[in-house]
């Protein structure tokens, strides 16, 4: 009759197959290099609870300067509805640009924000009302 098929591979035309695989070869890896996989741990950059902040003022006391490219993940809650911005620092100039696409936070609701940031520049935050408010920064490098 038929010759067994153990071991061979067989290409069958467009048509279902059920196909069993008797007796599959143990595969055992020889010297496999280690591999060291680094854990994005995010680390505290800066945090507050019921920090009364100025309208359109920097809130950290000094802005943050990352140690390596990655990102800022940035969870905050005000007491009043307002507009949280980013502040971006390049040498001397501050660029101010708002989060959550210029649209008002809701009062006493939490976001979190995760904006890409660069070594090149340094970063604070402000809010567009005068507020009693809840942050926590968080440096996640790349």
């Amino acid at each position: 009759m038929g010759s067994s098929l153990q071991g061979q591979v067989v290409i069958v035309g467009n048509q279902g197959m059920n196909t069993n695989v008797i007796n599959t070869p143990n595969v055992n890896v020889v010297n496999t290099p280690s591999v060291n996989v680094n854990q994005l741990t995010p680390s505290a950059v800066a945090t507050g609870a019921g920090i009364s902040v100025t309208a359109n003022t920097n809130i950290l006391s000094s802005s943050y300067a990352p140690p390596a490219v990655g990102k800022l993940r940035v969870t905050f809650a005000g007491s009043a509805s307002g507009i949280l911005s980013l502040v971006i620092v390049s040498g001397t100039t501050s660029h101010v640009y708002s989060l959550n696409a210029g649209n008002t936070l809701n009062s006493n609701a939490i976001y979190t924000f995760e904006i890409p940031v660069s070594p090149s520049y340094t970063y604070n935050i402000q809010y567009s009302v005068a507020a009693t408010v809840f942050y926590l920064i968080e440096f996640i490098p790349n």
